[in-house]
């Protein structure tokens, strides 16, 4: 027994070690570590499948859970590596140990992990499953902050799939959370993220206001790898505005950035979308390097939605005359591929995307029938994710926050004035205070027969020396006090206290 607490707690701090060298970006460590656990562990549970005693007090159960956490780890390190499919792999070994110990936060977190996981597959269907499955159990157990990372990337799910309104709706909930829990990188990414929908709904100038806000953020928190995905972004609205120079100048920047931190999927976007821009600005040589490369790195970590996009890019390189290389066959091989990938993943707006792309290439070689079958596709599909529909909810989402920080501003503003005003009540008289706050200045009234009172307490300087500080004030609120109710009793108005000195007046209207 004494073998095996041993062996528990070394695993235990292995895997500690394991988190600390990941959060230190240290992946080659954390993955060594994460798997020497499993090496130790593995083997005891594959040996005893059937005799499992799963009470939370039993030995069997720690080494479990250390082996469960173990693969968790290697799942989270893969992903960031870019290798979606191994990262799948662990994640479902850990989900098929994790129901043997009847640990809810361990289940929710290995579900959030499959759902990011098939997220950057591009299983936008898929991931949304394991990602509702995880927001049952958060929702069950109260866990906010959760819930505000579930809602989150169940918004980008729904962003791929072209549900742009789906999406809002999601970002929204997140965001709340995260502003509740004042948790500035959640409110900066689904800021980010909110803007990326504005974009693709055409609402460029809220969506680089959206941008540039979750960029100053990033900057704030000194996160790299956000600070480089804001400028990839950034540099993507450059881009649909025809703005092809600062377009490169923000690629290349994210590029750089995103290499130096090994954010290979990330750095497979930067690489492609530079292609993009140099095939804008006619540098067509410089556009298949660039394309070639993204498709290919793309290919090798799984990234299907960025492959959509390179493909597309390569077909509407070739069917470009000015290409030395240009080939209509080739075009056409690289935008059939982009559909076929494109429904296999229910990804709507890359379908589009090449359709669109089709329709114009058989045009220029004189294949009209073909074009207006392309044509037609887009059409249909178009409505399908129904761009006006979103558009009005985009819309609708827009207005109603507009609305609610106008409200939220007019009730700071009553509340200032409110302050202002009992301020000003504790120093004039109310009717005073109302004829100021009305505009009326200056305020001087006549009165033919009015009565001054001032008093005050007989040897105060030298009483305030032989008591304390505590003492004085409770006695001059006493005394004050008393001549308050005196004051009220036969109608004087007091106007203010000095030190000891108590001012009031009689004859004059209150």
């Amino acid at each position: 027994m004494d073998t095996v607490s041993e062996l528990i707690a070394t695993t235990g701090r292995q895997l500690d070690e394991a988190r600390t060298a990941f959060d230190d970006s240290s992946f080659d460590r954390a993955a060594m570590l994460a798997t020497n656990v499993i090496s130790q562990l593995e083997p005891i549970v594959q040996a005893a499948p059937h005799t499992l005693t799963m009470d939370k007090a039993s030995p069997m159960y720690s080494i479990v859970k250390n082996l469960t956490n173990a693969y968790r780890r290697l799942c989270v390190i893969e992903l960031n590596n870019g290798d979606v499919q191994k990262s799948i792999q662990h994640a479902e070994k850990a989900l098929s140990m994790v129901t043997q110990l009847h640990d809810d936060v361990s289940e929710m977190g290995i579900l959030s992990d499959l759902g990011a996981a098939h997220l950057s597959a591009s299983e936008y269907t898929t991931a949304l499953e394991f990602l509702r499955n995880a927001e049952t159990i958060s929702t069950r157990l109260g866990d906010a902050r959760q819930n505000a990372w579930v809602y989150g990337r169940m918004g980008v799910a729904y962003k791929e799939l072209s549900d742009y309104p789906s999406a809002l709706t999601f970002f929204q909930k997140s965001l709340d959370i995260y502003t509740t829990l004042d948790n500035k990188d959640g409110v900066a990414t689904y800021t980010l993220n909110t803007g990326i929908v504005h974009q693709a709904l055409s609402n460029h100038s809220r969506a680089l206001e959206l941008f540039r806000g979750a960029l100053a953020m990033f900057e704030e928190l000194g996160d790299t790898s956000a600070m480089a995905f804001a400028l990839s972004t950034i540099g993507g609205l450059h881009f649909r505005l025809h703005e092809y120079e600062h377009a490169l100048d923000y690629y290349g920047r994210a590029l750089t950035m995103q290499e130096s931190a090994r954010r290979k999927r990330d750095a497979v976007v930067s690489r492609g979308n530079i292609g993009h821009a140099y095939k804008s600005i006619g540098d067509f040589n410089k556009a298949l390097e660039f394309l070639l490369q993204a498709l290919q790195e793309s290919i090798e970590i799984g990234a299907v939605y960025p492959q959509i996009h390179w493909l597309n890019g390569l077909g509407d390189l070739y069917a470009e005359p000015a290409f030395a290389g240009y080939s209509p066959s080739l075009a056409e091989s690289y935008l059939q591929q982009a559909v076929d990938l494109s429904q296999n993943h229910q990804i709507k707006s890359t379908e589009l995307a090449a359709y669109d792309s089709l329709n114009q290439l058989y045009k220029s070689v004189g294949d009209w029938e073909r074009a207006y079958q392309a044509r037609d596709k887009y059409e249909i599909l178009k409505e399908k994710i129904n761009i006006e529909g979103a558009q009005r909810h985009a819309d609708k989402i827009e207005s109603e926050r507009r609305e609610a920080e106008r409200m939220q501003q007019m009730a700071l503003e009553r509340t200032r004035f409110q302050e202002r005003e009992n301020i000003l009540n504790n120093i004039l008289p109310e009717e005073i205070t109302i004829r100021l706050i009305a505009g009326e200045n200056p305020i001087a009234d006549t009165f033919d027969c009015v009565s001054i009172l001032f008093m005050d307490i007989v040897e105060f300087t030298k009483l305030s020396t032989t008591i304390s500080a505590q003492q004085l004030v409770h006695l001059l609120n006493a005394i004050f006090t008393a001549a308050d109710g005196v004051m009220r009793e036969f109608g004087l108005e007091k106007i203010k206290t000095i030190g000891d000195a108590y001012m009031a007046v009689a004859g004059a209207p209150v």
